[in-house]
């Protein structure tokens, strides 16, 4: 989904002047357009972490394990001799969306927190994720320092594999998905100087857009301290 700032401005004002709330004219100041944005951005977040599956729009990241296939960046996989493995996430990581590997009978679609008692349990080959309830959680590389998506267990090789037999885990990635945080882009004219708008990007489908108002112009009420009718457009936010 992609508007323009201004647009979604427009439709929060004309929003909240359907409401015909008296103390409505308290909360707008000069400075209100710019904290609409703002309350936009926040809205956006919230809304890619919450947002079901249907009204998601994933980017999907390309991994290959063959010295000749194409990837999106390099040294992206690491393979470990107990079977766990960890994939290099993009910069603009915000939330998981699935991860399959091919070796596993379902997908990863929900991350433990790294400090909890699930995540102690991938010490344990007893409690760790297998192929048929994998595991996993975002951590950072010790060797690289760079932020990783570590999870248990690939499964074996099978025995009509054509991969070489010395090797016990197939961690070959079958799809691997992720959402980014939403982007604000500048709108320039053609001379590629003047900036007339800004535009917000994010992976949601454009039915989405209503519910990023509503939550927007919540935000923005709760913040002028109108709590209770910024709760009414929270409930009419909910996805």
């Amino acid at each position: 989904m992609e508007a323009l700032m201004s647009d979604l401005v427009k439709e929060m004002r004309l929003a909240l002047d359907e409401v015909k709330h008296d103390e409505l004219n308290d909360v707008f100041a000069d400075d209100s357009d710019e904290e609409m944005k703002q309350a936009i951005e926040t809205a956006a977040q919230q809304l890619l972490l919450q947002a079901p599956p249907q009204m998601l729009q994933p980017q999907r990241v390309v991994v290959s394990l063959n010295e000749s296939g194409k990837q999106d960046y390099d040294a992206i996989q690491t393979q470990y001799t107990d079977g766990h493995g960890s994939l290099v996430i993009p910069d603009d990581w915000l939330r998981l969306v699935e991860l399959r590997l091919k070796s596993w009978s379902s997908s990863l679609v929900a991350l433990m927190d790294p400090g909890s008692k699930e995540a102690q349990m991938q010490a344990s080959r007893w409690t760790r994720g297998t192929p048929q309830k994998p595991k996993g959680m975002i951590t950072v590389s010790p060797t690289t320092g760079k932020r990783v998506l570590m999870y248990w267990t690939a499964g074996r090789y099978s025995a009509n594999h054509d991969t070489p037999t010395n090797k016990v885990y197939d961690h070959e990635v079958e799809l691997f998905t992720y959402l980014p945080y939403q982007k604000v882009k500048d709108v320039l004219e053609k001379d590629g100087k003047t900036v007339t708008d800004q535009k917000i990007i994010l992976a949601l489908t454009d039915e989405c857009k209503k519910y990023l108002i509503y939550r927007a112009i919540s935000i923005f009420l709760i913040s002028k301290k109108e709590s209770e009718l910024g709760e009414k457009y929270n409930q009419l936010s909910q996805i």
